[in-house]
């Protein structure tokens, strides 16, 4: 569960956007700062059920920044819901899951096999 919470924060704090076109204007508008951070506080609320001051956000950001593993993770979610990639590989050897980009896992050397 703490995991779960910690990749939900930091795809939203590494700029995970929602956008949406606007066909009248042919223009692509991207969510401010606010929004995100608004949406974020939201998520965190939901999963933790309990509401995070500005600082508890900013610690969390900093633990995620010092947590390799945490980053990979979030990276892979990232990866995962962005338009170029629709798809997670995971390592046979121990099930870690991995960006679609990588046809090797890193730890052990094995062909990465697709999430289905």
């Amino acid at each position: 569960m703490n995991r779960l919470f910690l990749i939900l924060i930091a795809v939203f704090l590494c700029g995970c956007q929602t956008i949406k076109q606007d066909t009248s204007l042919g223009q692509t508008a991207h969510e401010s700062r606010d929004d995100q951070e608004s949406a974020l506080l939201a998520v965190v609320g939901a999963v933790s059920d309990k509401e995070l001051s500005e600082k508890d956000l900013r610690n969390l950001v900093k633990d995620i920044k010092n947590d390799e593993e945490a980053r990979s993770a979030i990276n892979v979610v990232a990866d995962s819901i962005s338009n170029k990639q629709l798809r997670v590989k995971y390592c046979p050897v121990t099930g870690k899951r991995y960006a679609a980009s990588l046809s090797i896992c890193p730890v052990h050397n094995v062909e990465l096999k697709w999430v289905e």
